[in-house]
């Protein structure tokens, strides 16, 4: 079976996948008995290994693999750690590049076998849940590591089959409200020869051609909204490893982030947004000690609040 045709689907929905790892990772790690979110997890690393597989990508299957297996034990009964998390991010990070190497050279050019090694090791070291069994695994880091010319099932994932949504280039977009716009100009150009002419047969098909126009119009600009979220659901990871570079305490609390906005406004402020959460974390919270000796909480609080309608969109507070 030719699967070439399903490469760009691959591309698209692996990487929101690896995108929605790191996301679930970070609640997880702040409510470690969330199960609706391990669940989540363990789907998403089960979908991409079950699609990598279709498309005989060895490496990203192999990975997938070892990070859903992680995620049953974590269902089963084994306790949450710091390491756990640390897995899972380096996983969902290395699982974004193998991805994004794909998709720019056609080719994998960044392995995963130092993490499955370490992902065996920790999985190893861990005592099973009482009265299941662990898998068994081979100590020997070769035979852990699933390499890139291994043979790999050919059925395709349901996932593949019930895709629904598909990704638009910005330009495209652009050009169909372009074109809509223009056709819009023509419109107002019949309705003065509609005018001139007396003509009750053009003037009503002038009229029923502006209102679909219209429709059309409000159809093409709801297509450019994408939710805040879009951006937003990354600033947890960002805040994260912030609070773990500099030591100190921070939560993040955002609000509002189902608000749509025009998709090219959101790409404008992704790169605003995490540099003001490094100076939050940099310059606007004090450290756990310094915060508790001034009878603050010993966490600092990062705010996101997005309203709609409103003169400023979205508002960033400290606490």
């Amino acid at each position: 079976m030719d699967m070439s045709q399903y490469y760009g689907l691959f591309i698209s929905e692996a990487s929101e996948h690896a995108k929605k790892i790191a996301e679930l990772a970070a609640l997880l790690e702040k409510d470690p008995s969330d199960r609706p979110t391990i669940d989540a997890l363990f789907r998403s690393a089960h979908s991409v290994k079950g699609m990598a597989a279709s498309m005989e990508f060895g490496q990203i299957a192999g990975l997938a693999h070892k990070m859903e297996d992680l995620m049953d034990r974590v269902r089963r009964g084994k306790e949450v750690d710091s390491e756990l998390f640390e897995l899972l991010l380096d996983g969902a990070d290395l699982l974004s590049k193998m991805i994004s190497d794909l998709d720019q050279g056609g080719a994998a050019t960044t392995t995963a076998d130092e993490l499955i090694v370490r992902i065996v090791a920790y999985s190893s070291s861990s005592e099973p849940s009482a009265g299941v069994s662990a898998p068994c695994e081979d100590n020997s880091a070769g035979s852990s590591v699933m390499k890139a010319e291994e043979p790999l099932p050919r059925t395709l994932p349901h996932s593949i089959h019930s895709y629904q949504t598909v990704r638009v280039k910005t330009g495209l977009l652009d050009s169909f409200v372009n074109t809509t716009g223009e056709l819009i100009t023509v419109k107002y150009r019949m309705e003065i020869v509609a005018e001139k002419t007396r003509d009750p047969f053009l003037a009503e098909a002038v009229r029923d051609l502006g209102r679909h126009l219209r429709e059309l119009y409000d159809q093409v600009m709801a297509v450019r909204l994408m939710p805040f979220a879009s951006i937003s659901d990354n600033f947890p990871r960002i805040v994260r490893d912030l609070a773990k570079k500099s030591g100190k305490e921070i939560a993040l609390s955002m609000t509002g982030t189902d608000i749509e906005l025009d998709r090219s406004l959101l790409e404008l402020l992704n790169d605003p947004f995490a540099h003001i959460l490094r100076n939050c974390a940099d310059h606007g919270i004090e450290s756990a000690e310094e915060r508790s000796a001034l009878g603050k909480p010993r966490a600092g609080i990062i705010s996101i609040e997005s309203q709609p309608n409103a003169p400023c969109k979205a508002k960033l507070c400290l606490a």
